[in-house]
């Protein structure tokens, strides 16, 4: 995800690039309002703050966060007050906070689902889906494997229990199978 949002950010640096791509790559969409996506929000925004406006100047004014939430609020599981607590300081950090539902992910957009039903397709450099046991796959039966999308925790069939330990588990493994790509770029590079 860090490589991802660089690549993005240094898309967006380079020379000739026309406005609504440099819009485009300058937005990163976050799925999904529990636990990790507000901690993944927040992780990014605090990381464009504090390195990015330092190294890349001319593109920091323009970055946007924004987090898709198909439920009246972000984390529902909580209390109103920590409910409230996230949301006025997103609102502060100009992390966009918005009560649809993902519909559709493409290459370069992601299709919400507003609450009135309406439809509408939005430009990003970057997406993330984090939304439970909700992720619902949509191809080709004789479609192959995507060796870019990984799935783990709630939204995988798995026979083992929903633990810790086993979060951890999958966690690690896909940390190494992340570690292994970035070694296989750099010895292809």
């Amino acid at each position: 995800m860090q490589r991802q949002l660089m690549d993005c950010v240094e898309n967006a640096a380079f020379p000739g690039q026309g406005t609504d791509e440099i819009d485009r790559l300058l937005h990163m969409v976050v799925a999904g309002g529990g636990p990790t996506g507000i901690e993944l929000s927040g992780d990014r925004h605090d990381f464009l703050e504090d390195r990015l406006k330092s190294w890349y100047p001319e593109v920091a004014g323009k970055i946007r966060i924004t987090l898709g939430e198909a439920l009246p609020s972000v984390l529902p599981m909580f209390s109103k007050q920590l409910i409230h607590y996230t949301e006025s300081t997103f609102k502060e950090s100009k992390i966009e906070l918005t009560k649809t539902m993902v519909k559709e992910v493409k290459e370069k957009s992601v299709v919400l689902q507003l609450p009135v039903q309406s439809i509408v397709e939005v430009p990003c450099g970057g997406m993330v889906v984090l939304t439970g046991d909700y992720l619902r796959q949509r191809s080709p039966p004789n479609a192959g494997a995507d060796e870019s999308i990984f799935a783990i925790g709630d939204c995988t069939s798995s026979t083992y229990a929903p633990t810790a330990q086993v979060a951890s588990q999958q966690g690690a493994y896909l940390a190494r199978q992340f570690q292994q790509l970035a070694q296989k770029d750099i010895l292809t590079a």
